[in-house]
Formats: structure tokens, C-alpha cells, sequence
């Protein structure tokens, strides 16, 4: 606290940068979907994500949303600030897979016979609806 000498005191608040966050909390292996990163809530705090290639992002606080769109090695950063500046940042590294491409053609008998509500591939065993 600081006296002034008229009586008066006036308090003086002392700040720091804010610490490293710790680590990001989220999928680091997913295929092209929607998924969402996360860090604790600091008071005082902002966070600013940065993602270096592979999809969108939303940034809302503490939390970042991405939504995927290519596949790959991508990195997600965040870092935190206070009114004193920025702190160290943080990374993630998250591989995202591509959709399996779909199964070329059926391989076999296509024939299907209906029976009194059941199917029977014909010759083969009988599977109720």
C-alpha cells in the first residue's frame, strides 16, 4: 500500500505475465469430425488459439473448437495474456485421418429371395427382419 501524506492511501495491485497453461485437454488422434480443446479458466486471463492448417477454428476463452477438414499432422497453439502481456504459449499436435473410402463393389451372390417376411440370400442361410 502506498501513503500519501494527506492521509490519503491508494493500493497498488502488482502483476505478473500469465504462467505457461498446462497441457491442452483433447483428441491428438481423430478422423475429419468436429472436436473440442481445452485449458483451465484463469481470472484475469484470455486466451488467443492459433491453429496452423487443417480445418476451422472458434475460439470462445479457454476453450477452442475445431472442426477438422483435412486430414494430416496439424498443431493447435494457445496462447495466454493478462494486462502485463502474453505468457509462454502451449502447444498440441493432432493427426486427423481421412474417412476410409468406401467398399468397391459387392464381391459375391447378390441375389436376394423374400420369404413370408424373411430374407434368404438364395442357397444360403435364412435371417429374420
Amino acid at each position: 500500500m502506498w501513503s500519501w501524506t494527506n492521509g490519503k492511501v491508494l493500493p497498488i495491485i502488482v502483476d505478473k505475465i500469465p504462467t505457461q497453461p498446462t497441457a491442452i485437454q483433447g483428441v491428438t488422434n481423430t478422423c475429419l469430425s468436429t472436436q473440442n480443446y481445452t485449458v483451465p479458466n484463469i481470472a484475469g486471463v484470455t486466451y488467443n488459439w492459433v491453429l496452423s492448417s487443417g480445418g476451422t477454428l472458434t475460439e470462445n476463452g479457454n476453450i477452442a473448437t475445431v472442426n477438422w477438414t483435412s486430414s494430416g499432422t496439424h498443431t493447435l497453439i494457445v496462447t495466454p495474456t493478462n494486462d502485463c502481456g502474453s505468457g509462454s504459449s502451449r502447444q498440441i499436435t493432432v493427426t486427423v485421418n481421412d474417412v476410409p473410402p468406401q467398399p468397391s463393389s459387392f464381391v459375391g451372390n447378390t441375389t436376394v429371395c423374400t420369404r413370408f417376411g424373411n430374407v434368404q440370400r438364395c442357397g444360403s442361410n435364412e435371417y429374420k427382419l
